[in-house]
């Protein structure tokens, strides 16, 4: 049975000005790791298998949006070594049910490879 994943976009991030700023950098559109497993290290490995799948396809960078507010989330990827990469600040969305949508306000974050 799975217990998390991470799901990245070899075509980079969606939104500008990382978008046209960042053309060889792998985008990071979600990770997850099952509520009662989590600081169990998966996500930690799970990033560290993306990091190493976008090294051998050629990428020099990975990076994605981290909710401003997340503080949690935000410790994890500075400790794996990603940094706010100075962008101005984003809003992502995704789709919910009902044809609603979630939103969050991120900073982009960025590792080089």
């Amino acid at each position: 049975e799975p217990v998390g994943h991470a799901f990245i976009d070899w075509k980079g991030p969606n939104e500008e000005p990382m978008k046209s700023q960042l053309q060889k950098s792998a985008a990071v559109e979600d990770l997850f790791v099952k509520e009662p497993l989590r600081s169990q290290g998966i996500g930690s490995e799970l990033m560290k298998i993306a990091e190493d799948t976008a090294r051998q396809k050629g990428f020099s960078s990975i990076g994605f949006g981290v909710g401003i507010e997340n503080m949690q989330v935000r410790k994890f990827y500075e400790n794996l070594g990603y940094k706010d990469a100075g962008f101005p600040e984003i809003t992502v969305t995704w789709p919910l049910a009902n044809s609603q949508t979630g939103s969050e306000h991120c900073n982009y974050f960025l590792k080089k490879l």
